[in-house]
């Protein structure tokens, strides 16, 4: 029997950016969160409320996209893993 409710693997939509220093980075959108993929590593993030952007977070890392620009931020120290990201696919 198949299972009832949203299937939390489903891909909604994938997005692909350039980042400062030629960083790529693939987002692969699901319900209720998304896969950052970025310098070999692939992080699942669960999708946060924020304010003007979008942000997908988990304990360390959060993503955050205004729009225009995105970056990925430590959530332990502050710092930029990757910044200055715009959209390219």
């Amino acid at each position: 029997m198949a299972s009832r409710g949203t299937n939390r693997d489903q891909v909604l939509g994938q997005v692909v950016f350039r980042c400062m220093g030629g960083v790529r980075v693939q987002v692969t959108q699901m319900p209720g969160r998304a896969r950052v993929q970025f310098a070999g590593r692939s992080l699942v993030l669960n999708l946060a409320n924020g304010a003007d952007n979008v942000q997908y977070r988990n304990a360390q890392f959060a993503w955050v996209s205004n729009g225009k620009v995105s970056y990925m931020k430590n959530m332990r120290n502050g710092q930029l893993t990757v910044s200055g990201c715009t959209q390219v696919k």
